[in-house]
């Protein structure tokens, strides 16, 4: 026998068959985003600790990788979706897998846009003071910006009917406002909406359609614009979501701090820009989502008598309860054991809660009145004097200073004194919550009354219904100052919509307050079972 003849025969060429396509559809629009946007990238020489994804020339942009990968978490629920995004771990021998007929490409930012600072701090449970190595800068592209999308199906398997059914079923979606992409999704960031959407379409079938297309290359076009039959779904109403609206006003000023104050200014309320361009007065959701986490917690610790060592990490402080995590999430790293250990009971990370950003709908400032106002360098003066909207209208936001007394002169301290802008005669829009009923305990497919990881749904409800009931009562500040006479608020109601999570009907804009009544019998029993009289190791 020859050497040729002891050869093993080669392996089968890949099949490449189930990737040829007929037809390429593009989808192109402008993904404006309603709130500000963090897509991260590498060092890229600021001082900022989470930096913005810039490209090899510099430029920001959003990478074609992390567009694909939200588009496909939001589009696979909902569309059906999987089989066009690919399947590359398949069984080989039986069923390959399949790369992506998608291809989504690269967003470059506009080099006018200046991205915005945000400033992120842990709070120690202890001392009320920013826990040690807990703090950070984020910046974000805000609100407004356009992030330009270009979206490429091939056309293969799925038929090109179909195909058009699922990408205009998909402009849909994100022109619903939904959509999110990035960092810190769950605190306000990072929600877009689809604006002045295109479909065209390209026939490589036929001689005809290819040199139709040949010519439109040569035009500066890509294909025949296409138009398609509306989709008559609902994207609102797929996602088993509990929205809650709370209708609030400030009975002090609410500011949250910004980075860095004016040159005789101390402390200047954080503004962000709107996408009319004026600059409006922001509470970040990432500062309403700490105070309701807090308060949660001292909920809980006060009812399971379950208190961290005083010289405990902050990590180890803010895991009183595994309701916490359900409901708020779980930072830091996701270790190998923490993935294995959760199985449908709970997904690791992203929680159930997710709380906007409130921008001020009134006053808005011109960003070069607001600047000079901040850069006015003559400390025997109210720099907020005259200061006016971009109605022209005079605003009520007032310079005010503080002073430490010294314990022993009774007079002012050295060094101590200090001043703030205060923002009053703001008109606030209500805070929106938005309570995600698949990222709690998954139940059973029938739940029953003794279901632990229903009763744990549940429990998870009553706790956020107890922390709003708190906010609704005055013991909660929010912002910079609390302890020092800001922050406090006054609520006019707190609004329901979507989904509800007791009987799985639909809530429209119904009051808590009318609603609860009905929960409270199932909500008080989860309470007991699982705070109350825990399971053997929930503490």
């Amino acid at each position: 026998m020859s050497d040729t003849d002891a050869m093993p025969s080669p392996a089968p060429a890949p099949d490449r068959r189930r990737h040829r396509f007929s037809h390429r559809l593009r989808l192109e629009g402008v993904l404006v985003a309603e709130t500000a946007v963090h897509v991260g990238g590498a060092d890229d020489d600021t001082a900022a600790d989470l930096p913005l994804a810039r490209d090899g020339l510099g430029r920001l942009y959003v990478p074609g990788t992390s567009l694909a990968g939200a588009l496909r978490a939001a589009s696979v629920p909902h569309l059906d979706a999987e089989p066009l995004w690919g399947r590359p771990d398949g069984d080989t021998a039986t069923e390959p897998g399949t790369t992506s007929f998608i291809l989504v490409e690269d967003a470059i930012i506009d080099a006018g846009v200046a991205p915005e600072a945000r400033d992120g701090v842990g709070i120690d449970r202890y001392s009320g003071t920013a826990a040690r190595g807990i703090k950070f800068e984020r910046p974000v592209l805000p609100a407004g910006t356009g992030i330009p999308l270009c979206l490429t199906l091939e056309v293969g398997e799925i038929g090109l009917d179909r195909a058009k059914a699922w990408l205009g079923a998909l402009s849909e979606l994100l022109a619903s406002g939904s959509f999110r992409i990035g960092a810190a999704g769950t605190r306000g960031l990072g929600r877009l909406r689809l604006t002045a959407p295109r479909i065209s379409q390209q026939d490589w079938s036929t001689r005809d359609g290819v040199l139709a297309l040949l010519q439109a290359r040569l035009n500066g076009g890509w294909g025949q614009t296409i138009a398609i039959a509306p989709s008559g779904r609902n994207h609102h109403g797929q996602a088993q979501v509990l929205a809650i609206e709370i209708d609030w006003r400030p009975a002090l000023p609410v500011m949250v701090a910004a980075n860095a104050g004016g040159a005789v200014i101390d402390t200047l309320p954080l503004l962000t820009r709107r996408v009319d361009g004026g600059l409006a007065p922001l509470l970040p959701g990432s500062a309403i989502k700490g105070v309701l986490r807090s308060h949660a917690e001292r909920i809980v610790r006060t009812v399971t008598r379950d208190d961290p060592p005083r010289d405990a990490a902050f990590d180890a402080q803010i895991r009183p309860h595994p309701l916490i995590e359900h409901l708020f999430g779980r930072g830091g790293p996701k270790i190998a054991a923490d993935r294995a250990a959760a199985d449908d009971a709970w997904l690791p990370g992203r929680g159930a809660l997710s709380v906007m950003d409130c921008q001020a709908d009134a006053p808005t400032f011109d960003p070069a009145a607001w600047q000079r106002m901040a850069s006015v360098d003559r400390d025997d003066a109210d720099p907020c004097q005259g200061l006016r909207d971009r109605d022209g209208r005079e605003v009520r936001f007032r310079r005010a200073d503080h002073v430490t007394i010294d314990r022993w002169t009774g007079g002012a301290a050295d060094n101590l004194l200090f001043n703030a802008v205060e923002p009053w005669g703001v008109d606030w829009p209500a805070m929106r919550l938005e309570l995600d009923w698949n990222r709690l305990p998954r139940a059973g497919a029938t739940p029953v009354a003794g279901d632990r990881r229903h009763q744990e749904r549940l429990a998870a409800l009553a706790l956020l219904v107890l922390t709003l009931d708190d906010l609704r009562t005055g013991w909660l500040t929010l912002g910079y100052g609390g302890n020092r006479g800001y922050g406090e608020i006054r609520l006019a109601g707190i609004r329901l919509s979507g989904m509800d999570p007791v009987t799985g009907g639909t809530l429209d804009g119904m009051a808590l307050d009318t609603r609860l009544p009905d929960w409270r019998p199932m909500l008080e029993t989860a309470w007991r079972t699982v705070l109350v009289t825990p399971a053997d190791g929930d503490g």
